[in-house]
């Protein structure tokens, strides 16, 4: 059986998640606009009160920049389904390329988590495809920080402890299942 190339799991992840990213800003874009241009409009992922998306885009928090947060998504996972299809057929960059845009997914990890954490916090619902959103941005940083540990540009200490004694996957379980029971607690209590 043939071994997967590292390269092109890490990419064809950057794919998958850009789609995914891309997807649930359409859909929430498509939204935003019915809202808008409807009142009384409900979106479709206004289920009950632990999920209503409507409390979340009418917060001061579902326009960070003066327009709907998801027209931005919809321009960042576009640049994340480029670059991994670039990359996947082929594009070479040099190793400041990644680490730029391994900024710009931890800019978008943390501004992620930032808007999930205010929507459980502040506003006391979640939004279905924010939440989607969120584990895109999230896999799109874990991938890139993995690539770029592997290839040695955040040195060889980082590459020893994420990719030689494999200590990435314990790290992304921890995360996802610290993440998980603070947000059902939060409403189970």
């Amino acid at each position: 059986m043939k071994k997967l190339n590292f390269n092109n799991v890490t990419f064809g992840l950057l794919i998958l998640f850009g789609v995914i990213g891309v997807a649930v800003s359409f859909i929430l874009s498509v939204e935003i606009v019915d809202v808008l241009k409807n009142k009384d409009y409900i979106p479709t992922c206004s289920i009950n009160k632990v999920f209503d998306c409507l409390s979340v885009m009418k917060s001061k928090e579902a326009t960070v920049f003066g327009f709907p947060n998801p027209f931005l998504g919809l321009a960042a996972y576009s640049a994340v389904v480029f670059t991994g299809a670039s990359f996947f057929f082929g594009a070479r960059m040099n190793k400041w390329y990644f680490l730029l845009f391994n900024i710009g997914a931890g800019l978008a990890f943390i501004f992620s988590y930032w808007l999930l954490f205010s929507s459980v916090f502040n506003i006391g619902t979640l939004c279905p495809y924010c939440i989607a959103s969120c584990f895109a941005a999230t896999n799109i940083f874990f991938a890139t920080v993995l690539y770029n540990s592997k290839e040695g540009y955040f040195g060889q200490v980082v590459k020893k402890f994420l990719i030689d004694k494999k200590y990435s996957i314990p790290i992304i379980v921890a995360w996802y299942v610290a993440v998980i029971a603070i947000v059902t607690l939060h409403f189970v209590s």
